[in-house]
């Protein structure tokens, strides 16, 4: 699956492991990376839906954005762009 950063602060999160705006916990780091590696892991969409720890939701509203759940107070938001329109 391919994937990119849009938000340039979070690249830098997830290249240098911090950031000067975000400031996060401890915990809500390990949460982010740990998505991260769920997604350069994952073939395609279905993996995210067939792993419940990374609790992977559809956003209301929206046919192509998506969120993980880092914590209660935070969520990681992805678009997703289909290579293959039938696979929405």
């Amino acid at each position: 699956m391919d994937w990119k950063f849009k938000n340039k602060k979070l690249e830098t999160l997830y290249d240098t492991g911090k950031s000067r705006k975000y400031k996060f916990s401890k915990q809500v780091l390990i949460s982010f990376f740990k998505v991260i590696r769920h997604i350069e892991a994952a073939s395609d969409i279905y993996d995210f839906w067939n792993t419940r720890s990374i609790n992977f939701e559809r956003l209301q509203g929206y046919d192509n954005r998506f969120s993980f759940r880092l914590n209660r107070q935070y969520r990681l938001e992805v678009e997703i762009e289909w290579k293959d329109k039938e696979q929405r």
